[in-house]
Formats: C-alpha cells, structure tokens, sequence
C-alpha cells in the first residue's frame, strides 16, 4: 500500500466529523443505548446530508431504507468502535484509512430485515465497493471498465441456496480474488479494501452468531495472507463491537471470544 490514496474525511467531510463528534459523545457517556444512538444518527443524518452521502457512495439511502435504518446506525457505530479502539490507534496511517472505506462500504448492499439475516451481504457490498472506490479517487487501469462489470456478475452470483437462507459459494473465491488483483493490483489499498469487505463475514468469532459459510482452517491459509488479515481482524473486531457496545453483558464475553478467535486464526500462518 505505498501509494498514496483518497481520505474518507477528504471525500466526504460532514461524515466524518459526525462520526468524530458521535465517538467523543459515546466517550462522555451523552448516549449508552441503540435507541440513543438511533436518536443521534437520526437526527445527524439530514436530507442534506443523505443526498451529500448518496451522491459520492450511490446505495446510501437504499442501505439506510432498510428496518428503519438499523444498518445506518450500525455503520457510524462501528465507526464509534473503530475510533475508540487501540487496534486503530496503534495502526498506520495507510491502515486507518482502509478500515474507515471497510466501515463505510461493508454493508452498503445489506438487506435487514427483523428475524432474517443477510448471508451474501459481504459478497455484494463488495461488487458495489468495486463500482465506487475509482470514483472516489482510487487508482484503476485502464482495463478496469470493462472487467468490473464481468466480475460483479461473478460476486452477485456466488450463492448457494439452503433450506433457510441463501449464503455465500466460496468456491467462487479463486476467481473473485483473482478478479481484484486483476482490477486493482495484489498490494494496492482498494485491494486490501475489496477483500476485506468481501471476507468480514466469513468468520464465526461469536458463537452465539453463527455463519453457515465460514471459511475452513485450509481456506483461510490460501485466500488470506497475513497482510490482509492484519487488516481483516480488527474489522470483525471493530464490525462486532459496533453491535455489542450497546450491551454491558455480552460485550465482555464477545470480546474474549472475539481475542480467542483471532489468536487461533493468526497461528495459521
């Protein structure tokens, strides 16, 4: 990731200083609750505002449409999470800016809806990240236009039906990565990106949130390297405590298991 690459706070300014402002306001104690938060984002997130965000990351408002806008108030906690963390304070200044796109993007196609859960969001969060990361200033080649569109159909298409809910095919991951480093570079920062929101839910950290599809020990070792994965843990850190810092009782438990999860993972390597 050496070269140089768009700020979230250069692109879309007024986002970032809600975000800043609701993690100083979570850090004082103004807000402890999900219908706290709710009340803060709501009242943050203008008409103005939701047009300004639509215009640079077009399915904002589609994303915020959803069960009275959970996965909008989700995204600025993860960012209030992310913020707060030692993972993000100890990180590099390039690692800081590819987990805030990873907190913006990675549930930008998420369909929620009270009593579902939305298995394949990881994968199309990510063919739509594709589509928007060149137009927020990420470097593309000039063969770029006509691969992304053969290879968001390949993404999208990546599913495997069950008796429940469909989930992610992760037989389709060779050619998906593939696809990235061929769109965007092996080691540039829209890859580390795409990956990133394309494998955050392919890990079962938290028992009690299981995933049909998690990744096998042998997957892991050969889709993630220890570069993505010191980008990746963090994020399945900074996506869980999005949901947990509302819950004094589980977010102990959550987090250990969470540290245990990725202790076991980074000796694969």
């Amino acid at each position: 990731m050496a070269e140089a690459f768009p700020q979230v706070a250069d692109v879309i300014p007024r986002f970032t200083e809600i975000v800043q402002g609701l993690t100083t306001a979570y850090a004082r104690g103004e807000w402890q609750s999900w219908v706290e938060a709710e009340t803060a984002v709501r009242r943050a997130f203008t008409p103005d505002l939701m047009a300004e965000m639509e215009a640079h990351i077009p399915g904002w408002r589609t994303m915020a449409s959803y069960d009275n806008g959970q996965t909008l108030v989700h995204v600025c906690s993860v960012f209030v999470a992310m913020l707060s963390s030692h993972y993000y304070r100890q990180g590099t200044d390039g690692e800081r800016t590819v987990w805030e796109w990873v907190a913006l993007l990675h549930d930008l196609a998420k369909v929620a809806q009270k009593g579902r859960r939305d298995l394949t969001h990881a994968f199309r969060s990510a063919a739509m990240a594709a589509r928007i990361l060149p137009g927020v200033g990420f470097l593309a080649p000039a063969a770029y236009a006509p691969m992304v569109d053969a290879w968001v159909v390949l993404v999208e298409t990546a599913v495997l039906p069950t008796a429940t809910d469909p989930i992610q095919d992760n037989r389709q991951l060779p050619t998906i990565l593939d696809g990235i480093e061929r769109m965007f570079g092996a080691d540039s920062a829209a890859a580390y990106i795409l990956k990133t929101i394309l494998l955050h839910h392919s890990f079962s950290p938290i028992p009690d949130w299981p995933n049909p599809a998690t990744l096998t020990d042998a997957e892991v070792r050969v889709f993630v390297s220890p570069a993505l994965w010191r980008l990746l843990g963090p994020f399945l850190v900074f996506d869980s405590d999005g949901w947990d810092m509302y819950d004094a009782a589980t977010r102990p438990l959550h987090a250990a298991q969470l540290a245990a999860s990725l202790a076991q993972v980074q000796q694969l390597w």
